[in-house]
C-alpha cells in the first residue's frame, strides 16, 4: 500500500508540473510575476521529483526572463545549470540555452568564457552526432574569434556556419553569417571581398524578412564604399539601412 500511494504522489506532482509548463508555455516571456512564480515553485517541485522535463524548462524560461530584462547575472544563474541538465538527457533545448548563454556573453565582450562555452557545446553536438546541423554553434564561435582579433579563425567558422545553414535551408541566418563574414574581410581592409558577401548578407536577408539585420549590414557596407572613398555609394547605402530600419 505505501508503495502504491507512493507512485499515486509522484503522479499527482507530474501531473501538476505539466499543467504548470503548459501556462508557463502560454507566456513564453514570464511577463507576470504569478507566471515567474509558478515556474519557480515548478522547478522546485521538478526538482523533487527527479522530473528533467520540467527542470530543463523551468531553468531556460527563467534564464530566458531575466535575459530579456538585462539582468544577466541572474539568467545566467538559470541558463547554466539549466544547459547542464539538458545535455546530460539529450534535451532538444540545448541549443536555446546555449544561444541565450552565448548571446549574453557576446553583449558583455566577454569572448573567452563564449569561446569556452561554444567548444564545449560543439564537443556535445559532436558525441551526439549533430554538429553538422548547428550552424549557431559555428556563428557563435566566429563571432567570439572575430572579438579577440583571430580572423582567420573566424571566417574558418562562419564558412562553415553558412554552409550548415543553407543546406539546412535556414536562408536567413545564412544571410546574417553571410554579413558578419563582410565585416571581417573589411576589418582585414579586403573591401572587394567584403562587398560581395554584404550583398550576399543583404539580399538572404531582406528575402527573409530580416529588416533590422539588413540595416545593419546596409550600414556596415556604407561604411567599406567609405573606407574606398565611394561617397557616393556609401550614401546611397546608408538611406537604404534607415528604410530598412524604420520598417523594422
Amino acid at each position: 500500500a505505501p508503495f502504491i500511494q507512493e507512485n499515486r504522489n509522484l503522479n499527482k506532482d507530474i501531473l501538476l508540473i505539466e499543467n504548470n509548463l503548459e501556462l508557463i508555455l502560454k507566456e513564453p516571456n514570464l511577463n507576470s510575476d504569478s507566471i515567474r512564480a509558478i515556474a519557480l515553485e515548478t522547478i522546485n517541485l521538478s526538482k523533487e521529483t527527479n522530473y528533467s522535463k520540467g527542470i530543463i524548462n523551468c531553468y531556460y524560461q527563467l534564464g530566458h526572463f531575466f535575459q530579456l530584462k538585462n539582468q544577466y547575472d541572474s539568467a545566467l544563474y538559470y541558463y547554466s545549470p539549466g544547459l547542464e541538465v539538458a545535455m546530460i538527457n539529450k534535451h532538444e533545448l540545448v541549443t536555446s540555452i546555449f544561444v541565450g548563454i552565448a548571446n549574453i556573453y557576446w553583449d558583455t565582450g566577454d569572448y573567452s568564457r563564449g569561446l569556452e562555452i561554444t567548444f564545449k557545446v560543439k564537443q556535445y553536438f559532436e558525441s551526439v552526432g549533430l554538429i553538422n546541423m548547428r550552424y549557431e554553434v559555428f556563428n557563435y564561435a566566429g563571432l567570439y574569434f572575430e572579438g579577440i582579433l583571430e580572423y582567420s579563425d573566424a571566417l574558418e567558422n562562419f564558412r562553415k556556419g553558412s554552409e550548415i545553414a543553407m543546406q539546412s535551408g535556414q536562408m536567413g541566418y545564412a544571410g546574417v553569417i553571410y554579413a558578419n563574414m563582410g565585416r571581417v574581410y573589411n576589418k582585414l581592409m579586403n573591401y572587394d571581398t567584403s562587398i560581395i558577401y554584404f550583398k550576399k548578407g543583404i539580399a538572404l536577408e531582406t528575402e527573409n524578412k530580416l529588416f533590422r539585420n539588413a540595416g545593419r549590414s546596409y550600414s556596415s557596407m556604407a561604411t567599406v564604399y567609405a573606407n574606398i572613398n565611394q561617397m557616393d555609394s556609401a550614401k546611397s547605402y546608408l538611406e537604404e539601412a534607415i528604410k530598412l530600419n524604420n520598417i523594422a
